[in-house]
Order: structure tokens, then C-alpha cells, then sequence
């Protein structure tokens, strides 16, 4: 790793933020700003959508299975390699599994995340461990990663682009650039996000890496070894009830490049969510 002590990432969606942190708002939405109609159209469906994920009430299971790629290489190898020219993009990975129940209990504005290890390494463990044992990674309210993109109050401190019209996965979906308004500090996420044409549902999203939790503290380790992070962040919301869209895979890649071709792939950290089993899902509109 590029470091000899563990570093920890975190992505936690900030999904509700005190107005307290923002220099003041625009004078009006961000959607009621663009002379695009299909750019306001899309912002509008996509807020209305985050509004009801933002109100909703849920209530589901399923399991939660990790698995983690982590490279040994430290930081004194790293710079044994980079005086001696000798770069390859190593994967020498260790790998670890895990498997847990995942539990999400949301109501009155709440989000309660359970887990139960029930594997580690292919071996089987006896209930009461609920901690992610992770080594390179955090990450909790996965779900809510559409809120601080694209809910009407955070449209006024965003700029968006349309970047293109595809399918995927069968929908056709419009691919939307989004960046922090020029002279806001925000402390957010933000990045792409594919939206549904249709409902404005949110079915993919990747994140800019400067937006993660840490980011500063890895980019300030890179540039000890003359390199610099390239990290891929995202979510695909493949699974459909009632309206709103819940996680199907989550994925970070930690990489490091620099001149003359050096690399190095740190960690590959992915997260598949299966066998949901809904109790509750609720939005405004009763089913």
C-alpha cells in the first residue's frame, strides 16, 4: 500500500446537511437557470424522484457480499521502484471475503443499517459480529447516494451538463455531468449520474474522487512517490419496487500514476447486494 499503516476511505452519503454550511442561495433553483428545456425537464423528474426516496419509508433484508483486493506493496518499495525505474502495474493481491445480513430500517427521516458477519473468508461464523471488516474501505447510506446530486435544495448549489443520451440495461437514460457551483464550499459528493428519461429515477451513479471523505490525506501521500490518485467510485441501482431504485453493486478502485508510465492499482473494493426481501417501501403515494 502506499503507506505501511492501514488507510481508511470513507464514503457516507450526507444525504441531509444543515443550510448552516452553505454561503447563501442563489436567487432561484437550479433548473429554473438553464435555457435547456430538456436539461430542466430531466432536473425536475429527478428532483421529484429524490423527494420521494428522501420521504420515504423503508424497511428491507438482503445480503451484502465484499470483497476486497488489497496490494501489500508499501512505501518504501514504492520508492525502491520508483528510483530504480521499475514500474509495473503490480496486482499482487491479497483478497478478502466477506458476507453479511444487511438490515435498513428507515422512518421519521431515520436510517438504521444492521449487519450480521455470517462469512469471512469462506468460513462460516456464529451470530454477533456486526462490524465491516473491511480494510480499506467504509461505506453506509449507499441508498440515499441520488439525494445530494439531485433534490431541489442541493440544485442550487450544483451546475449540471448533459452529457450524452444512451440505453442501459434496456432504459433509456440521460447522462448528466454535475459540479459544484463555482464559489460554494459544499463538502459533498458529486460527479455523473445516468437518469431515466421517463421518471427521472437514478440508476447509475460514479463519483469525482475529490469529493470522498480522505481524499486529501491520499492525495498527500501520493505526492511523497511523485504520483497521483485516480479513483473510481460508483453505484448501479438496478432493483425496482414501488418506485424507487435500491443498490445492486458498489465499486471503488484505488490507483495510483505518475510519470513514465508508473502505476500502481492499490485496492479494488466491490460490494453486491442480493436476495432483497421488502417488508416496507413507502413514499409519498401509498401502495
Amino acid at each position: 500500500m502506499l503507506k505501511n499503516k492501514s488507510f481508511l476511505l470513507l464514503f457516507a452519503v450526507t444525504y441531509l446537511s444543515s443550510t448552516n454550511s452553505f454561503r447563501g442561495f442563489p436567487e432561484a433553483p437550479r433548473q429554473d437557470l438553464y435555457n435547456q428545456p430538456e436539461l430542466n425537464e430531466i432536473l425536475k423528474k429527478s428532483s421529484a424522484y429524490c423527494e420521494r426516496l428522501s420521504n420515504s419509508v423503508l424497511y428491507f433484508v438482503c445480503h451484502e457480499e465484499v470483497q476486497e483486493l488489497i496490494n501489500p506493496i508499501n512505501i518504501t518499495e514504492v520508492r525502491h521502484r520508483l528510483s530504480r525505474r521499475r514500474w509495473k502495474n503490480i496486482r499482487r493481491f491479497q483478497t478478502n471475503k466477506f458476507i453479511y445480513d444487511y438490515q435498513l430500517v428507515r422512518k421519521d427521516g431515520e436510517i438504521k443499517e444492521v449487519r450480521q458477519l455470517v462469512e469471512k473468508n469462506g468460513e462460516k461464523l456464529k451470530p454477533g459480529h456486526s462490524e465491516l471488516d473491511t480494510l480499506r474501505f467504509r461505506h453506509k447510506n449507499i441508498i440515499m447516494g441520488p439525494i445530494v446530486l439531485l433534490k431541489e435544495i442541493w440544485q442550487y448549489f450544483n451546475d449540471y451538463k448533459i452529457v450524452k443520451k444512451e440505453q442501459y440495461e434496456g432504459d433509456q437514460v440521460i447522462i448528466l455531468e454535475i459540479t459544484p457551483k463555482p464559489g460554494y464550499v459544499l463538502g459533498h459528493l458529486y460527479g455523473k449520474a445516468w437518469i431515466q428519461e421517463s421518471d427521472g429515477s437514478v440508476i447509475k451513479i460514479e463519483w469525482g474522487q475529490n469529493g470522498i471523505d480522505g481524499y486529501e490525506e491520499l492525495a498527500a501521500i501520493a505526492k511523497t512517490v511523485q504520483m497521483e490518485p485516480r479513483i473510481i467510485l460508483c453505484a448501479e441501482y438496478a432493483y425496482e419496487k414501488n418506485s424507487l431504485r435500491f443498490p445492486r453493486k458498489f465499486r471503488l478502485e484505488e490507483t495510483y500514476v505518475g510519470g513514465e508510465g508508473r502505476k500502481v492499482t492499490n485496492s479494488i473494493t466491490t460490494v453486491e447486494y442480493k436476495d432483497y426481501k421488502f417488508f416496507t417501501v413507502e413514499t409519498e403515494v401509498k401502495y
